[in-house]
């Protein structure tokens, strides 16, 4: 007999990136539970005196360096990349005894640049497409479902990680059994870190208990390892993000639907923690609990092996209130919340900032035992994550150069700030000659990201030539699965630059270390454009 039917989330199209989601069976409600009075107490965090918390300036600066250190890595092996690169785009992944197999064309939708800080994906593209199971004996197809995939080379370009959340599928044939469609909400995964070693990690909802499995995978067989980590949790039941983001000054936010989120992408890194990006209307509650006016926004819960979770937050529009930065105001456009939840949940860091005229107003506050202190000081009041760089022109190839002509559409946010602040969204671009004369434009996927020592970055993936000649020579625009990666360390002047432009005779790659006097070739022949071919690219702006 077939297995009852799933809950399912809406199929991909190809006029939008969201992932509808349609009411489950069962939804926890959203809580205030968490909140006590003294929590909930009118308190003032900027006016409070503000006093250094040595732990969570030990985790902000030890995990910044980390994100430093990796992204430098990852910097150094494109720079000195000699030899083909291969696409981790359309893997086909063993799960199971089974292969799903990819039956799509895959809708990219966004995407992160290289240096990227966890718990942003590196290097992940991320998408929607379908899959199907198959029997790898005799080829037979047994099922089909939907999913958002995120596909990379995050710990070095050599290796392959994939990643697969289920949104939707008919119901037929349904569990967590070798051979069955994997129900909506299981998140699987696969890594190759080199040479066929690597791991596998699935968590597939269950009624009895949700079915997690953790592989290490060799040439000489695979390791089933006991784990115990459900980075699926709250996934297929809305209760992920349904959690109050309470901002210590009596007000909080919380969803105006609890199962009203809209999945858009996953860039986790399983099995160490897992993200799911998705839009939501939000509520600005009063210290009684009343809506005193709500915004929309994109948002990105997280959770990993240690207990922690987080969720960041930036509003997109504000659909109800006064918006403004006073006690009682809806946050304005372009504030940027995160909220930091140690194991025992009664414990969390708040981080806050709200652009304003006047000055932005930023702060960290810890709560704590009922206590709400601030922890604003050095080094974790250096991030104002509502305040990127000033728009420059960028650096292109040939002596020419872009310059945004439209503004951002956030897609996504992501990032632990008071560490870093990162951004997803669609732009366009114009690019120029040398005496500023616009000689074309593109439609783009754009990542950013900004941290605490001031560090810049932009990732540019053109998706649509609009005017001028796609091409790789002087005042040609680049064509379409051209990439581009800008790094500025502060306002030394050093800082690097790649460039990918795909070609039918060869792609262009470039990359160059930025220095105040000159700038480095290298002799890289990275090719982040491998496999942009065989997709097909969401773009906001062709359907206005």
């Amino acid at each position: 007999m077939p297995a009852p039917r799933g809950r399912q989330l809406a199929k991909p199209t190809s006029t939008a990136p969201a992932q509808a989601v349609s009411t489950p069976v069962a939804v926890a409600p959203t809580t205030l539970a968490l909140m006590s009075a003294a929590q909930t107490a009118a308190v003032d965090p900027y006016a409070l005196p503000p006093r250094p918390s040595l732990q969570e300036i030990w985790v902000a600066v030890a995990s910044s360096l980390v994100g430093v250190a990796q992204a430098a890595f990852r910097a150094v092996s494109i720079a000195v990349h000699v030899g083909p690169t291969v696409s981790t785009l359309n893997q086909t992944v063993p799960f199971n005894g089974f292969n799903l197999v990819p039956s799509s064309t895959e809708l990219v939708t966004s995407f992160y640049g290289q240096w990227t800080f966890w718990p942003g994906g590196p290097t992940l593209v991320q998408g929607q497409q379908k899959y199907d199971v198959v029997d790898p004996a005799t080829n037979e197809n047994v099922g089909s479902f939907d999913a958002l995939v995120s596909t990379g080379s995050p710990f070095n370009v050599g290796s392959k990680y994939v990643e697969l959340l289920v949104t939707s599928n008919d119901g037929t044939n349904v569990g967590t059994d070798s051979g069955q469609v994997p129900p909506v909400g299981s998140l699987i995964s696969s890594f190759d870190l080199i040479g066929g070693f690597g791991w596998s990690y699935s968590a597939m909802p269950s009624s009895s208990g949700d079915v997690v499995a953790f592989k290490i995978l060799t040439p000489f067989g695979d390791i089933p390892i006991p784990f115990s980590f459900d980075a699926a949790k709250g996934i297929a039941d809305h209760t992920v993000d349904n959690r109050p983001v309470i901002l210590g000054n009596g007000y909080s936010i919380a969803p105006a639907d609890p199962t009203g989120e809209t999945y858009v992408g996953t860039s986790g890194f399983l099995p160490y923690y897992t993200t799911v990006q998705a839009h939501e209307v939000f509520n600005y509650r009063d210290p009684s609990g009343n809506t005193v006016g709500s915004f929309e926004g994109v948002l990105t819960p997280t959770a990993d092996i240690m207990g922690v979770k987080t969720e960041a937050i930036l509003v997109t529009k504000v659909t109800d209130g006064t918006a403004g930065t006073a006690a009682g105001d809806v946050p304005p456009v372009g504030s940027v919340f995160n909220v930091m939840y140690e194991a025992d949940g009664s414990t969390y860091a708040v981080y806050s900032s709200l652009p304003s005229q006047f000055g932005d107003k930023v702060s960290t506050i810890l709560v704590k035992g009922g206590t709400v202190s601030n922890i604003g000081t050095f080094p974790l009041n250096l991030l104002d994550a509502s305040a990127l760089p000033p728009v420059k022109r960028l650096p292109a190839p040939n002596g020419y150069s872009f310059l945004p002509t439209s503004n951002l559409v956030p897609s996504g946010v992501n990032g632990l700030p008071p560490r870093e602040i990162q951004l997803q969204g669609y732009q366009q671009f114009g690019i120029y000659d040398a005496a500023g004369v616009q000689q074309g434009s593109f439609d783009a996927d754009v990542a950013t990201q900004l941290d605490m020592y001031g560090n810049y970055s932009q990732a540019i993936l053109v998706t649509k030539v609009t005017s001028g000649t796609a091409g790789t020579d002087a005042g040609d625009v680049p064509p379409v699965g051209s990439v581009f990666n800008y790094t500025y360390f502060g306002n030394t002047g050093f800082g690097t630059y790649y460039a990918d432009l795909p070609s039918a005779s060869g792609d262009k790659v470039s990359f160059k270390i930025l220095t105040p006097v000159i700038d480095i070739p290298t002799w890289s022949t990275y090719d982040a454009s491998a496999g942009f071919g065989g997709v097909s690219f969401f773009d906001p702006f062709a359907t206005v």
